[in-house]
Order: C-alpha cells, then structure tokens, then sequence
C-alpha cells in the first residue's frame, strides 16, 4: 500500500432537501462523508474551500453528479499518479473533462446527457488548459503556498472552473484531467448561460485585463474577449507552455535515429541537440541490427529514409513528448517531386481508409515498443515495412498525435497512388498478417456507415432523390394496377 493521502470532498446545493438526500444516500451506499454547503454562489464557494479545508486534498463535485462506489480508491491513485507524473508541487487542479493542451482536443472521462462513451484509461494525467467544474480535485497546499483564488468581484454559476485553471497557470501550476475521477453528471452543459456570462462586463474586463489573448479556448466553445486594454497582460498559452517546459524539460531522454543513409540535415540535428535529449545516429538499412545494439529500452527511436530529416525546433517539445507517450505522431512536412505540404499528425487515421496518397507521418516509437512491433515484420520493402510496424504498434499501444511539426518527408507520389504495384502490396501485407484488428473494423464501418446515413438524410439532393424514386415507385404500381384492372375486365368477359 503506497502513502496515503488526505482529502475532504465538498458539495454545493441547490437547497437543503438536496443535502438531506445526499447525506442518506451516502450512509446507505457508505460512501467517504462530504461537507455540503447551500445559499451561495460558486466563487464563494471555492475561495471558502481554498481557505478554510483542514485536508491536503479537496474534492469538489456538483450535487447531480453520481460517484463510483470505489471513489475512495481512484481519488488515491488519482493523487499518486499525478504525484508521479507532474511532482506534487507542481499542479493544482485535476477534473475529468478539458481541452488537451497543444492539441486543444476535448476529453472527457465522465458520462452525462451529451456523452455516451466508454472513455479510455489515462495512465498518467492529461494536461489540460483548463478542466469542467462538476468534478474538481484541488491541491489545497499548493494553491494557499501561491495565494491562488477567484477574484472577488466574481460571481455567479459560470466560468468559475476557467477562471480557476488560468489563474493557477499564471501562478505556474499545472492543470490536468483523469480517468480516476470518472463519474456520471446528471445534467449537461448551458450553453446559453455559460455566453451571456462571458458577455457581461466584469467577465470582459478580467479577461482583457488579465490576458492578452483575444480568443481563449473552453470546454462549451471560444471566448471572444471584445474589450481592448493596452495593459500588459498574460498570454495563456504561452503561459501553460512555460509551466510544462519547466516540469517537464529537466527529463532526460535518449533519442536513436535509424536512417538509410548519413545526411547532413541529421547530422545538423543532431549537433543542435539539447542537454535533455542526447541523439544517436544509426546508418543502416537492417533495422533489426540497429535495435540490438540499442540497449535502453526505455529510449526512443524514429526510423528515416533517405533524405528524410527532423526540424530542430521540435527539440524542445520532445521532453514533454516522450514524457507523456510512447508511441508520438507529428505533423510533416511531405515533399515530392513538383510540390510539398503540411501533413497533420491526425491525419494518420487515412490509413484505415486503403486510400492514403502519402507516406506516414514521421513517428517516434519507445524503443520497447518497436522492438515487439518489428519480429512481426519481414518484410524487406522499407515503405512495406513501415505501414506494417505501424498496423502492428497500434494493435496493442495507443498513439497520440502532436500538432508540432517534427521534420520532413521526401517522396514519390508514384509509389502512394492506389494504382501503384508498391501501395498495393502494402495494403495486402496489411490484410493478410492480420494487422486490421476486426473489432475496429467492425466498429469503423459501422459507424461510417451510420454517418452516411446521417449525411444523406440532411442532403437536398438525396432527399430529391427518394422524392423522385417514391415518385416513380407510385407511377409504377399505379401502372400495374391499370393493368391488372384490364386484364380481369377481359378475363370476366370472356368467361361471361
């Protein structure tokens, strides 16, 4: 049993019938006691909790929201691997719903009226700009050693969960969701309420005030900041970014580079390199040579073809990178014979498609992980090989993609067209050593196939079509029936 850690959760009420059902449930179900409070506003509320809780730790839920029976459990691991992973002194707010940072991705790790969807489990916390209010764990130390509270002039029901998380990032604490503090809110967001508060003018004026940014990302959509101040001010993501290197860019790394040929472009990387990230270069067309020689497992390795080279200003992003993921997609930069283009990191997910016109976007794998993925593979074409690592990694490891550009890809577009005997032969290595895994198939199709449906049935012209076709439909049975009519008029005659 690792260390304990102490907390004390806290409900704010509608009213006190609400409290005397909470307490009773929470007897019945003996489930840890909560502090319930009623007649106040949320920002009140949390500075209350800020100043006055006697605990380490303070959850902070909504009263519509259904705890597991095990939250005793998952508050604990929640702490710990947060401990773990940020430092303990280094984040002051953990929910279960927020906007990733870089990717600006919403994630969620609740369920209510608007989501329906088993989340995934998140090893580690998952840095966020800022969190959901209906689950909240604060970090009382840190946030009382910084002196973080909600201004006072605020008030209300909305924006205090934002407003909390960008004033902890100015105070250099880190934000972050998890899957430990999954729960079931029984109500879904007001998005109405949620933008007349943005609207009104002390929210206007903290945000101009405060930030520089003229658009700050949240959970129920952007917030415009209309009201110019030529104040200097804050800018968040910059703010957030500063924080994470901080943490984050202390960590040591080794990076391996296994390329067909020397390149001056890797060569000049390499001596660019950062304390944090030493570089090895490996010249070699047997990748399974070059993994031998490599003995830390717990490295990283990208695999490049001739020509192909990675940017130096992605350096500094690969602490955090290789701290949060195993297996890291970026962006890339793709070039061919008469042009080039930005090549997203999410863009990856084409492959399942059959129908991709360019090669993978340039990856970084753990060298634990290439290492399982490459006995799988024998085959020699080193573009064959690479879709087949891929197929192989994610069948058993998750990826996650990164809008940061790490390097450039040079290609012919010859060998990615469908049409090409090269493309083809990747696709069939792909099928035929079972690298599709059947349930995402099944779960791929399915759901393409329902949003096909969606699509059509908003379409006009489909819509037209079905008029035309049941237009047609009736012409005919009407037609067949004029027929029948005659053919039974001529029958009874005849028979008469």
């Amino acid at each position: 049993m690792g260390k304990m850690h102490h907390y004390r959760i806290y409900r704010l009420c509608r009213d006190t019938n609400t409290i005397d059902s909470l307490k009773k449930e929470e007897t019945i179900l003996r489930q840890p006691k909560g502090s319930y409070v009623t007649g106040i506003d949320m920002y009140t509320f949390i500075n209350n909790v800020i100043q006055n809780c006697d605990k380490d730790y303070a959850l902070l839920i909504h009263d519509d929201v259904i705890l597991p029976l095990t939250i005793e459990k998952h508050i604990q691991e929640c702490i710990t691997s947060a401990n773990n992973y940020m430092g303990e002194e280094n984040w002051g707010i953990i929910g279960n719903a927020g906007i990733e940072v870089l990717t600006k991705k919403v994630l969620h790790y609740l369920t209510d009226p608007d989501i329906k969807i088993i989340p995934p489990y998140t090893k580690y916390p998952s840095i966020v700009e800022s969190v959901d209010g209906n689950t909240m764990l604060l970090n009382i130390k840190n946030l009382r050693a910084k002196k973080i509270h909600l201004p006072k002039k605020l008030t209300g029901f909305h924006l205090y969960d934002l407003i909390l998380c960008l004033e902890a990032a100015k105070n250099r604490l880190l934000c972050a969701v998890s899957s430990h503090l999954f729960v079931s809110h029984l109500s879904g967001g007001n998005r109405k309420a949620f933008i007349d508060s943005w609207n009104m003018d002390v929210f206007q004026e903290y945000f101009s005030k405060t930030f520089s940014n003229k658009i700050i990302s949240s959970l129920n959509g952007d917030i415009v900041v209309s009201i110019t101040n030529k104040e200097k001010t804050i800018n968040v993501e910059n703010e957030i970014k500063s924080n994470i290197m901080r943490v984050f860019g202390k960590k040591k790394y080794e990076l391996h580079i296994i390329t067909e040929k020397p390149s001056s472009m890797i060569e000049n990387f390499k001596k660019n390199h950062t304390d944090n990230i030493s570089v090895y270069i490996h010249n070699s067309q047997d990748i399974r040579k070059s993994l031998e020689k490599i003995v830390n497992d717990n490295s990283f390795i990208v695999l490049l073809d001739e020509n192909d080279s990675l940017h130096t200003d992605s350096l500094e992003y690969l602490p955090y990178l290789m701290s949060t993921s195993d297996f890291i997609i970026g962006d890339t930069k793709m070039i061919s014979e008469d042009d080039f283009s930005i090549e997203e990191a999410s863009n990856i997910e084409d492959v399942y498609t059959g129908k991709r016109d360019k090669p993978l976007n340039i990856m970084i794998y753990k060298t634990s992980l290439l290492k399982d993925s490459i006995s799988f593979s024998t085959a020699e074409s080193s573009r064959i090989r690479e879709f087949e690592i891929f197929f192989e990694t994610i069948k058993k490891h998750s990826y996650t993609c990164y809008p940061i550009l790490l390097g450039e890809r040079h290609y012919k577009k010859s060998d990615y067209n469908i049409h090409s005997h090269v493309f083809t032969s990747i696709l069939s290595e792909i099928t035929n050593r079972n690298s599709m895994n059947k349930n995402f198939y099944d779960f791929y199709r399915n759901t393409t196939e329902k949003l096909m449906r969606v699509i059509n049935d908003m379409n006009p012209g489909y819509q037209a079509y079905i008029s035309i076709r049941k237009k047609r439909f009736w012409r005919l049975l009407s037609t067949i029936k004029n027929w029948l009519s005659l053919l039974k008029r001529k029958f009874f005659k005849s028979d008469s």
